[in-house]
């Protein structure tokens, strides 16, 4: 198990990741639960790219991902999602990472193309 920094949980936007389940919160997580299931059945635009997917998905593989949107490489997953900066951006295009390369038109929210990329 990882615990998320706060600029993790905003970026992943995912309000279960927000609740408190320590023994004195007064939070009814599972109304939280519950509106985020049925928001997930009935809205079909995801916002985040899959981030908490990915996240989890390197917790349990133990490698890295990079996210690459219209050819930047944007977000670096390694038990934790950092931002790439431009200026560091080739450090990340490497044979030890998964690359996942997404094309996002600006009229949709829906990327148009999804592709692995592998390095040599």
């Amino acid at each position: 198990m990882i615990e998320l920094k706060k600029e993790n949980k905003e970026l992943i936007n995912n309000p279960i990741l927000f609740i408190d389940i320590s023994p004195n919160a007064h939070t009814n997580y599972k109304l939280i639960i519950n509106k985020y299931i049925v928001q997930l059945m009935e809205k079909n635009i995801e916002d985040n790219l899959g981030l908490l997917e990915l996240l989890i998905l390197n917790n349990i593989h133990h490698i890295p991902i990079v996210i690459i949107v219209n050819g930047l490489p944007k977000y670096y997953i390694n038990n934790d999602i950092k931002i790439i900066k431009n200026d560091t951006a080739p450090k990340y295009l490497t044979s030890s990472n998964i690359c996942i390369g997404i094309d996002i038109g600006y009229e949709f929210k829906y990327p148009n193309i999804i592709e692995s990329i592998y390095y040599k």
